[in-house]
């Protein structure tokens, strides 16, 4: 498979292919019976991520789309190689991919609802362990129609709630460290991906409008409505603000946020972590 300025060239020498993803599937090339019987390239729930790639360009609906996001973001991290990883980072990054911010979820007691890639990605906190996930939210970032204000379940609020708050969430859990949560890597990488998430601005956002201020508003809102921010207010506003001075030097790609929009919001947040610091966070609500 080869992809070039929006222009893909899909080389297949297949007797054919189907979709299900309640079947096994092919892995590693190998042919397995279909739903008729013959043997023929099944993507399914344990397909490898190559089988998956080429299943994406050769797709001819969109529920073949919601299907191979589905057997994606469920493949069980631990089992991934170098060359899996590249298929789903290409996957993620390719604009065949439509439906990255709206993707039917699994269907629960018959009602099928509406995620998000993010979404499924990150409902799994055993796969901050591996540098897969990391690879995958990167393409994320870099596409430039990710928008994370979109909403999804989570089991972990039970309620929807936005990419962005379940991103931070993700980040409050982490930098707290608890036993749960504890990682095998360095939590610093996972913490500034998920940060990149919490104060990106999609590049459908007006862009007249003063990105620092509305990172700085997006933020706020995130801190007073995060439980684990609010419970842990000051080890968390220490942890933030050396995650922001990072992730500037890091320069992920944040949507319209650049570096320099990271360091101004930073200035303007000082003085209100400053005061979450010296507070208690009832305090701290009522005065806001």
């Amino acid at each position: 498979i080869q992809e070039r300025d929006s222009t893909f060239n899909c080389h297949a020498i297949f007797p054919s292919i189907e979709f299900d993803e309640f079947a096994s599937g092919t892995h590693d090339g190998e042919l397995v019976p279909g739903s008729d019987g013959k043997l023929k390239v099944v993507v399914g729930y344990s397909s490898d991520p190559g089988t998956l790639h080429v299943g994406l360009y050769l797709a001819s609906s969109v529920d073949q789309l919601h299907s191979i996001v589905r057997c994606m973001t469920s493949y069980p991290h631990s089992c991934l190689r170098p060359r899996d990883i590249e298929h789903l980072a290409k996957i993620v990054r390719s604009c065949r991919l439509t439906i990255v911010n709206h993707v039917d979820d699994f269907p629960y007691k018959g009602m099928v609802f509406s995620t998000s890639i993010l979404h499924l990605l990150i409902r799994n906190k055993k796969r901050w362990n591996y540098a897969g996930l990391l690879e995958m939210l990167r393409a994320l970032l870099e596409r430039d129609d990710s928008d994370f204000t979109t909403e999804g379940w989570s089991w972990s609020h039970m309620k929807m709630i936005s990419g962005r708050a379940r991103a931070f969430y993700e980040w409050s859990a982490i930098a707290c460290g608890p036993p749960k949560r504890t990682l095998w890597l360095d939590s610093r990488l996972p913490r500034l991906y998920l940060l990149a998430i919490s104060v990106h601005i999609p590049n459908w956002h007006q862009r007249a409008r003063d990105k620092v201020a509305a990172c700085v508003d997006n933020l706020t809102n995130l801190m007073e409505h995060e439980p684990y921010f609010q419970s842990n207010c000051q080890h968390l506003s220490a942890c933030l603000v050396e995650d922001l001075i990072e992730l500037q030097r890091m320069r992920l790609p944040c949507g319209l946020v650049e570096p320099g929009d990271i360091q101004a919001s930073l200035q303007r947040l000082r003085h209100q972590l400053d005061i979450a610091q010296a507070q208690p966070t009832s305090q701290i609500l009522l005065q806001a």
